[in-house]
């Protein structure tokens, strides 16, 4: 798991997930494909304990999941009618003018479950840069999409023909 706060990166160790969930109650959580890192991040915490999982569960239940992914597909609908979930990177790269970069052809991007049990001593380098980049692009990204979401709310900005079709 990756947590950044806007200033500083963690990267939490699978053993110690757990004891993060508690000791933050009541933050919130940004992923890019949230129900799918929900389930993931469930499920370990089943395997490792139920406390934790409990919590887990509250951040769902209290809606304290965003979701890159959901938010800029929602976006889309509004202004066009267009719904086809992106990648996080093609994402990151739309609402920040091309500011985030992060590439799709890392060779690190779909690798990390080849760490499950791993001593993160042993980690390359590389990976556990692409894991604070994938995180820092993730968090700037969801500040922009919550922006623009503002935008579209406040101004009435969604295509009337795409209120009439939904």
């Amino acid at each position: 798991i990756q947590i950044y706060d806007g200033r500083t990166c963690y990267l939490i160790h699978p053993d110690s997930l757990s004891r993060f969930i508690l000791l933050h109650p009541d933050a919130a959580y940004v992923a890019h494909n949230a129900a799918f890192d929900w389930h993931v991040v469930n499920q370990h915490l089943l395997n490792q304990d139920r406390k934790a999982a409990a919590a887990w569960l509250r951040v769902a239940d209290e809606d304290r999941l965003r979701c890159t992914m959901l938010g800029d597909s929602l976006l889309r609908i509004a202004r066009s009618g267009e719904y086809r979930p992106r990648d996080l990177a093609t994402v990151a790269f739309s609402y920040s003018q091309g500011l985030i970069d992060i590439s799709k052809e890392s060779p690190w991007r779909l690798r990390f479950g080849e760490f499950i049990g791993a001593d993160w001593r042993e980690i390359p380098r590389e990976a556990l840069e692409y894991a604070v980049a994938d995180a820092v692009a993730t968090r700037q990204t969801w500040l922009a999409i919550r922006d623009e979401m503002r935008l579209v709310v406040d101004r009435h900005d969604i295509d009337p023909a795409v209120v009439k079709r939904f």
